[in-house]
């Protein structure tokens, strides 16, 4: 004999029987990250110059010139930089050159 499920109440689904949205499960996240980036796009111009921004940049031009073959742009060992990781400076060197930004402030603002 099926089992029967017992009766909602009027208006109300069962918790096996909840309406997914229609963009499916990421939809959320999706909208989220679109809502942010679009803020970010909003108050881009508003962004102010942090201590260690020409360092940083320093570092990822340095990082660039050792992997194309100059021994001698990486920092001193001595010199605290060399504890500055370059994950994120070297790409952004790379996109700085392929956008062909010479500007410091369109530099500074493509960073972020």
């Amino acid at each position: 004999m099926p089992r029967s499920t017992p009766a909602a109440a009027p208006g109300v689904l069962p918790p096996n029987r909840l309406r997914r949205p229609p963009w499916g499960p990421w939809g959320d996240a999706l909208i989220a990250l679109i809502a942010f980036a679009a803020l970010g796009a909003a108050v881009l111009d508003d962004y102010g110059m942090v201590s260690d921004e020409l360092v940083q940049r320093y570092l990822g031009l340095a990082a660039i010139a050792y992997a194309l073959g100059d021994a001698d742009a990486l920092p001193a060992p001595g010199n605290s930089d060399r504890y500055y990781g370059v994950a994120f400076e070297a790409p952004l060197i790379l996109v700085e050159r392929l956008l062909g930004l010479t500007d410091s402030h369109a530099i500074f603002l493509s960073r972020h």
